[in-house]
């Protein structure tokens, strides 16, 4: 399952509710404009999917082929997805740092198969509000990493209107042993 992870210099959460308050906490009180702007964000995110599924997958391939190989002493590996959102400098809520001041949020969610089903690029509809009678985002298709930014994080919409760019990290770890061997 897709995680929120925060880091330890991380207040630029902070300073936009000390600024804005719980603003648009509810999807009903958006503009026509932030709910477009929204529904740009999950179409990127959807877009995105589809390249880091295809990555991801490669990177899996290469590591079982490595866990396959008898000679190896190579047992598994775990293949990590990061994504970290960014507000820019242009923002008015831009930390000049050069820590991880300016991430608003980053998700992390791991893979060890390539046959996941249910996750980044599956091409199920994950919005929570499908459906739901006179929702502004009823009749909307989410991808997984946006269901993931506003249902397992603590973002509320005005925070996620904030976010201006995406960074993607996928990190494999394999994991050795020698339990062939006694001493």
């Amino acid at each position: 399952m897709i995680e929120s992870t925060q880091y330890d210099s991380f207040d630029l959460l902070n300073k936009i509710r000390k600024i804005e308050g719980n603003k648009y906490y509810c999807p009903e009180q958006l503009t026509q404009d932030e709910l477009k702007k929204l529904q740009k964000l999950n179409d990127r995110l959807t877009t995105y999917e589809t390249s880091i599924a295809i990555e991801l997958k490669k990177q899996i391939k290469i590591a079982k082929r490595r866990v396959d190989n008898k000679s190896s002493l190579i047992t598994g590996f775990n293949c990590t997805l990061n994504v970290e959102f960014y507000i820019n400098k242009s923002n008015k809520y831009y930390i000049n740092s050069t820590n991880n001041e300016n991430i608003i949020m980053a998700l992390e969610d791991s893979y060890c198969k390539l046959d996941w089903g249910w996750g980044i690029d599956d091409k199920n509809c994950h919005n929570d509000m499908a459906g739901r009678e006179n929702h502004p985002m009823k009749d909307e298709t989410h991808c997984y990493i946006y269901h993931g930014l506003y249902d397992h994080t603590d973002l509320h919409w005005n925070e996620i209107l904030q976010i201006d760019y995406i960074g993607f990290t996928i990190t494999t770890k394999l994991e050795y042993t020698n339990d062939n061997e006694t001493f």
